[in-house]
């Protein structure tokens, strides 16, 4: 284990996202290869069965990358997009449109965390409704979002005092690690991850992106 816990937080493949061309066998290669303690697999909607990735790294030999199984959840308003929400530890099917307010209740009620994906990015985040949200950390920095998308994001997370997380947003194999975030502890579990968040400690890798 490294000085602290590296890990992407945002990865999505091709078996469970339409829009992402990696396999889940290609995630984890590259995760390994950069050396990091861990992934998340946040696939729209639908998750990972433990299983599989279970025997996915089996077969790699990768039993000491921590891979957690979350969802990236879009959330609607009276038929219109209304943003979408990293969710660690909410392990229910996605089986009706919920709003932000009914995503953030569920999820907590759960006992996970919940996390505004590129709030700022043009045309898919939740924007300055973002205010009015009470979630637990906030994406600040991704692959697909312009500096000043990060600026806006990393300013609101400031303003509402929470934890800032970074992440690829990984949709093919060599974004993967392209975005990372440092835990100051080990992180062996997913619940070492959602208490982690919570306790804010955490930021984006490598701190000159702050």
């Amino acid at each position: 284990m490294s000085p602290v816990s590296l890990f992407d937080l945002h990865i999505h493949t091709r078996a469970f996202s339409t829009c992402a061309s990696a396999s889940a066998d290609e995630v984890l290669h590259a995760a390994l290869r950069m050396g990091l303690d861990g992934i998340a697999l946040t696939e729209h909607d639908a998750e990972w069965p433990p299983d599989q990735i279970q025997q996915i790294q089996r077969r790699l030999g990768a039993a000491q990358l921590l891979v957690v199984i979350g969802q990236e959840v879009r959330a609607w308003d009276n038929g219109r997009l209304a943003g979408d929400f990293l969710c660690y530890g909410f392990h229910r099917p996605i089986n009706h449109n919920f709003t932000p307010e009914e995503l953030i209740e569920a999820v907590h009620a759960e006992g996970g965390v919940i996390i505004p994906a590129h709030p700022f990015r043009a045309g898919l985040g939740i924007g300055e409704r973002l205010f009015d949200l009470s979630v637990d950390a906030i994406e600040v920095f991704s692959s697909n979002t312009t500096p000043s998308e990060q600026e806006l994001a990393r300013a609101a997370a400031e303003k509402m005092g929470l934890p800032q997380i970074a992440a690829s947003d990984a949709h093919e194999a060599r974004l993967v690690g392209s975005y990372l975030t440092a835990f100051e502890d080990p992180i062996e579990t997913e619940t070492d991850l959602i208490q982690a968040i919570r306790s804010a400690r955490c930021q984006p890798y490598p701190p000159r992106l702050l």
